[in-house]
């Protein structure tokens, strides 16, 4: 085994809480390794459970409808922006930490996040092409 959880993390990890979750909906795991055996061997019953703990929009009536690799096809009729959802939830402390041996160190806020994304937004839908959106803090750029 590469990789074992520390021995709290049932009751400390966002895992933990997830399988809580499962718990109360009647789906026991003991140990890491049960939990893993069912979101490999039930591909549609653990992306179909995770989908409703995480809140990812409204339950499509599969969540697997072709397994075949490559060409599987996930939750079929469905439609969600990943940024969108990556950026719903507020959190405590600091969303992005940057470091860098050659620039002084970044730390955005939720919010400040969420400004910079817009602001991102709004550039590219504009067709800016420069190294940084106006109003932007952010070390990244986008220039043709």
């Amino acid at each position: 085994m590469l990789w074992t959880p520390s021995s709290d993390a049932w009751r400390t990890s966002r895992l933990g809480c997830f399988v809580r979750w499962l718990g109360d909906r009647g789906l026991t795991f003991s140990d890491y390794q049960s939990l893993w055996r069912w979101s490999v061997n039930d591909l549609s019953g653990f992306w179909s459970a995770f989908r409703e703990y995480a809140d990812l929009g409204d339950a499509p009536e599969l969540a697997l409808a072709s397994n075949s690799m490559p060409g599987a096809s996930w939750f079929p009729g469905s439609e969600w922006n990943y940024a969108a959802e990556a950026l719903r939830h507020d959190i405590g402390g600091p969303a992005v930490v940057s470091r860098s041996q050659t620039r002084e160190g970044l730390e955005l806020t939720m919010p400040q996040l969420r400004e910079q994304v817009a602001a991102w937004r709004a550039g590219l839908t504009s067709g800016w092409a420069i190294e940084r959106p106006p109003n932007s803090r952010s070390r990244l750029g986008y220039a043709k």
